[in-house]
């Protein structure tokens, strides 16, 4: 890492979530500061940390060689004018640290040569790295946005009927269940972690400028009346992810989606397995940490 780009970076961001929680709304706003800049998903610590067998052994800090190209390889289609090492995995028991290390480097040198002094690197499902990313990458900010989940898995069913080619699979509301109770449980795994914070979706469209000043001071940047632009979101988006061009609209509290997409039946199923009591327990912790602050 170039000690002269890291050293003009004032901060890391990590924007984590389970999928359709609003976390391109929150990383387009972040994106339109003056002094920050953001990226398309890298999926950099998927590729990294793999299964949860393959994410234990990354945390304790051993990754395998092929994973860390893989991860590598997704990088450098995000900074592509960035250099890249020859071998940037190092070897066996030092391979998190030299891996991650060389994420923060390429972020850095990107958001360096944009003129940034912050980054903000959004790919939901890396909740489940949230912990590596914690002890590996130790400057760094996680920020967590958490839906409320009925709204959450019906988005994603939606999503998956709309766009069946790419996610068929996701259909099947057992999948959103699963993928939101491990994003809940991730976030309020963390909830005393110095470096970490949570945000609610809902509380984020009510008051947008409001979120957005406090996320600011906690990043360490000044509000900008930018942030709340209506704009388009190419930078931070792929061409082929058109389910995410409405996060470029005016923010507002959106329509629900779970009468419409699923019957009774399954309205009751997703409600029964829902982690509902986690959730409650985030937003009290979260209500009183707003209200001790």
């Amino acid at each position: 890492m170039s000690s002269d780009d890291a050293a003009a970076i004032g901060a890391r961001v990590f924007l984590l979530g389970c999928s359709r929680s609003g976390t391109t709304v929150v990383q387009r706003c972040l994106a339109h500061h003056p002094e920050a800049c953001s990226f398309p998903e890298t999926g950099y610590f998927r590729q990294l940390g793999g299964n949860r067998f393959w994410a234990f052994l990354a945390l304790q800090g051993v990754v395998r060689g092929a994973a860390v190209r893989r991860a590598w390889a997704r990088l450098t289609k995000v900074a592509p004018e960035v250099p890249v090492p020859e071998r940037p995995y190092g070897p066996p028991l030092a391979r998190t640290r030299i891996a991650v290390g060389e994420f923060l480097r390429t972020m850095d040198a990107d958001a360096v040569r944009r003129g940034r002094r912050v980054w903000v690197e959004k790919t939901p499902r890396h909740y489940r790295y949230a912990r590596i990313i914690a002890r590996h990458a130790r400057e760094a900010l996680i920020l967590h946005v958490v839906r409320d989940g009925r709204e959450v898995v019906a988005s994603i069913r939606d999503r998956a009927i709309a766009y069946p080619d790419r996610f068929a699979a996701q259909a099947d509301p057992a999948y959103g269940v699963r993928e939101w109770n491990r994003a809940v449980r991730a976030a309020w795994a963390q909830r005393h972690e110095a470096k970490v914070r949570t945000v609610l979706f809902s509380d984020f469209v009510a008051a947008p400028d409001d979120s957005l000043r406090s996320l600011c001071a906690w990043i360490g940047l000044d509000y900008s009346p930018r942030m709340l632009k209506e704009s388009g979101i190419e930078e931070i988006t792929r061409s082929q992810e058109a389910w995410k061009s409405g996060a470029g609209s005016p923010i507002s509290p959106p329509l629900s989606k779970f009468s419409k997409v699923f019957d009774p039946g399954q309205q009751r199923w997703v409600d029964r397995h829902l982690d509902h009591a986690t959730y409650r327990r985030l937003i009290e912790h979260l209500r009183g940490a707003n209200h001790a602050g």
